[in-house]
């Protein structure tokens, strides 16, 4: 079964939150929690983009594709920093659970990008 980009960051983050739902429930507290739960969606989020700007620059030219994809990169980069500014000096969220919960899905969504990216390359030929 082939899965779609969006679907295959859904399963990912479904399966994640299987197996870390138990732990985070008995050895942390619901501020933990919570800010994970932040983390994880925000991070989803900024796959979603990400998947945008290759869709919509796949079929360009390489200049415009690297524009897209790189200028992209920057843009949500930037936009993390600003959420991660407020979601820690505004809202107070776990500064451990919220970069942790970043780091880890930024790593995962990240090689689904390029995975996603040498196949739909990889297709085309």
């Amino acid at each position: 079964m082939k899965l779609s980009f969006p679907q295959q960051l859904i399963v990912t983050l479904g399966i994640t939150i299987l197996l870390a739902w138990y732990p985070l429930k008995v050895w942390t507290n619901e501020r933990f929690i919570t800010s994970a739960q932040i983390g994880s969606v925000i991070m989803t989020v900024n796959a979603l983009f990400g998947y945008l700007a290759i869709e919509k620059s796949f079929h360009k030219s390489t200049n415009d594709f690297f524009k897209y994809v790189f200028g992209g990169m920057a843009l949500r980069l930037l936009f993390l920093a600003i959420f991660l500014l407020i979601m820690i000096k505004v809202f107070h969220s776990d500064i451990v659970a919220l970069l942790s919960t970043m780091f880890f899905y930024y790593l995962v969504f990240t090689i689904l990008e390029i995975v996603y990216i040498q196949k739909k390359i990889a297709s085309q030929k």
